[in-house]
């Protein structure tokens, strides 16, 4: 069989699987392998394409998963599919496990957040964690600034109920700082509670969306930033800075994402 012949089998195959590249390969190389005239493979050439094969069919139901997934969360929060789509496709991330805090359940937070981002164009969200201190999470919006990226938090579920251990402390926040030098004091009708420490910060958010019904999310599509480790949560470790990379964690990597809030400059501040 001449090369000619062989381009021309390879480009009706790939018409015919609508660019499905792998598959119309193995496909041309499976029927002539039949033909033993025509083309000779050894053992191991064969085992090989039967492995690209499988990986390859195995990226592609993946990829089905997923896309049937985004199509369920346009019919459960009913926010168009490629704004959706964009916020989990972001390549810098913080993830944080959301509970109920300082005695006050999600919905009231939600609707007070909301109410103070129309009055103000934002809202803080206070966190208390060692992997997402104020200085990681500036470094991670400044690094994606660099992209050309938006910052989203997205809001996840505990592992199990009650897995979150609920905030109890009711401090009110007074000041804000973005270098830990220059402090303001914060209005009347802003409010920020909850402990205070030095892993205390507050997110800063110009967006907040809360889902009608909490959708699929997998931590394994995630790694720690900049670490590129696994992502992990324990008891006061419930927020990560996070990068959209691959990697084996925690085995309850099944969750549901419940809400997201978009990440404005100067994107975490200090508190007192």
């Amino acid at each position: 069989m001449t090369k000619n012949t062989i381009r021309q089998k390879l480009i009706s195959y790939l018409i015919a699987t609508d660019d499905d590249k792998v598959n119309a390969i193995y496909t041309l190389l499976e029927r002539e392998i039949n033909d033993k005239a025509n083309i000779k493979l050894s053992e191991a050439q064969i085992e090989i394409l039967d492995e690209e094969r499988t990986l390859h069919l195995t990226n592609r139901s993946e990829s089905y998963t997923r896309k049937e997934a985004i199509l369920n969360i346009k019919k459960s929060t009913g926010f168009s599919q490629h704004i959706l789509t964009d916020v989990l496709n972001k390549k810098f991330v913080v993830i944080s496990v959301i509970g109920t805090h300082a005695g006050e359940d999600v919905l009231h937070i939600f609707s007070r957040k909301k109410k103070e981002i129309e009055s103000n164009l934002k809202t803080y969200w206070l966190l208390r964690s060692p992997k997402a201190k104020t200085i990681q999470i500036q470094k991670l919006c400044e690094e994606a600034n660099k992209e050309g990226e938006d910052v989203y938090c997205l809001f996840i579920t505990a592992s199990t109920d009650g897995g979150a251990r609920a905030t109890t402390t009711s401090t009110r926040i007074k000041e804000i700082s973005n270098n830990n030098v220059d402090w303001i004091k914060l209005d009347n009708d802003v409010k920020i509670t909850g402990v205070i420490n030095q892993q205390s910060t507050a997110l800063v958010l110009s967006e907040l969306v809360k889902f009608d019904k909490p959708v699929d999310f997998d931590l394994w599509d995630y790694s720690e930033f900049p670490y590129n480790s696994p992502i992990r949560f324990q008891l006061g470790t419930s927020t990560v800075c996070g990068i959209k990379a691959k990697s084996i964690g925690m085995k309850s990597r099944s969750r549901k994402l419940v809400a997201w809030g978009k990440i404005a400059p100067p994107f975490a501040v200090w508190v007192r």
